[in-house]
């Protein structure tokens, strides 16, 4: 029976329905699995005869337990010899914890399997084994791969690619590894993200097979796309998406730029750098930049990188106002990256890849419920200029 057949059968029509309905079958199946439980415990069928010692003795009493979908009814079997601990509905406890879900979350949050067994003995005052507990988190290794498999939207307007460093073991040592996160804004506006992958250090040549991935997987066009500033990747970019404008980060410039200066002049140089990329004109940015360059002319190191910069921060004054917001701001990817290290950062080295991958993506699926609620700012107007200055390539994928 498939979903719309019990849609229809149960007369579902309101949240409350489901909740009921969920609340009863779940109620059903505890009971089912309890009283399994205890003829497996006794060793013997219900209406025949005892080989042993032990026998049942009919229901103790009716328990009643809280769960995700409320107060359920139990009717708790016993045994003469008071033998049995049932694990479906433990004795002496009424609130009912999801025990998978439970460790899920705190493997999300980058606890390890002892971490979590301690948590649990702690919080709720059971004892689960590790073995139990690795199982469970095994069960995410396929979720990961169909995740990293599934398809995506034809048209991306907006994607942001950036790299972290975590540290993985390999071969009982501890290596930093690098993480490549992509980071779509599709044509409705929401988030997105596109993946993660790992190697072992970042490179063009890496971003390149990413790129392609995202062609097989069914990304035909990406507008704008802002990444940091490796060697190469102009290029690669042009090779898989030609149509595609490239901007270099300014987050990732102006981090760079700071270490040209002491700590003590960091807010100083910010401040001047402000006055080139977020200003109100092309004209008024060069004349900013010219400043810049004159104030800061006795460093000559940071002169030489400034003068490599500052085309690509002038560039943004290729764009309407409210593009320019979006792609200069790169907040998403830099809120991403901060949420991911969360639960990297302070756990020591990751056992293995794998390992790290299933934690990266629990909390991805964490994160992308959160962002269900938000769309980009100002998305309507942002996509009306699109259509304005794309036309058929923006139009054809509307509404789609």
């Amino acid at each position: 029976m498939d979903v719309k057949e019990i849609i229809e059968k149960q007369n579902l029509k309101t949240r409350e329905d489901i909740n009921k309905f969920m609340k009863e079958l779940v109620g059903e199946l505890m009971q089912k699995m309890l009283d399994k439980e205890f003829d497996e415990h006794m060793n013997y069928e219900k209406g025949k005869h005892s080989k042993n010692s032990n026998s049942r003795n009919g229901l103790s009493s009716t328990k009643e337990v809280k769960t995700n979908y409320g107060n359920i009814s139990i009717d708790m079997p016993r045994d003469r010899e008071s033998s049995f601990n049932p694990v479906i509905v433990p004795k002496r406890k009424t609130l009912l914890m999801d025990t998978a879900d439970t460790i899920m979350m705190m493997y999300a949050k980058g606890n390890s399997v002892r971490d979590i067994k301690e948590l649990v003995k702690q919080i709720y005052n059971v004892e689960i084994n590790e073995n139990f507990i690795s199982e469970t988190t095994k069960m995410v290794s396929e979720e990961v791969l169909a995740w990293q498999q599934r398809k995506l939207k034809e048209i991306y307007p907006f994607v942001y690619m950036d790299c972290m460093y975590v540290n993985v073991k390999e071969k009982m040592v501890s290596e930093k590894k690098a993480v490549y996160v992509a980071l779509g804004i599709d044509i409705e506006g929401n988030k997105d993200i596109l993946g993660f992958w790992i190697g072992d250090s970042e490179s063009s040549s890496f971003w390149y097979g990413i790129l392609d991935e995202l062609k097989t997987r069914g990304v035909k066009d990406i507008l704008y796309l802002c990444s940091d500033g490796v060697a190469g990747f102009k290029e690669i970019l042009e090779e898989s998406y030609p149509k595609t404008v490239h901007q270099r980060c300014i987050v990732h410039i102006i981090r760079n730029l700071t270490k040209c200066v002491s700590r003590k002049q960091w807010q100083e140089l910010c401040a001047d750098l402000k006055t080139i990329y977020k200003t109100t004109d092309l004209e008024t940015a060069k004349e900013s930049a010219n400043n810049v360059l004159k104030k800061w002319e006795s460093n000559k190191i940071l002169i030489k990188k400034l003068k490599n910069d500052i085309p690509h921060m002038l560039q943004l004054y290729e764009y309407s106002e409210n593009i320019r917001k979006i792609v200069y701001t790169t907040n998403p990817i830099e809120s991403l990256n901060s949420a991911l290290r969360k639960v990297t950062n302070g756990k020591g080295s990751f056992v293995n890849e794998q390992a790290l991958e299933k934690v990266l993506y629990l909390r991805i699926k964490e994160l992308k419920n959160k962002w269900c609620k938000n769309k980009t700012a100002n998305w309507q107007t942002v996509l009306n200029e699109l259509c304005i200055i794309y036309e058929e390539r923006v139009e054809k994928y509307i509404d789609m």
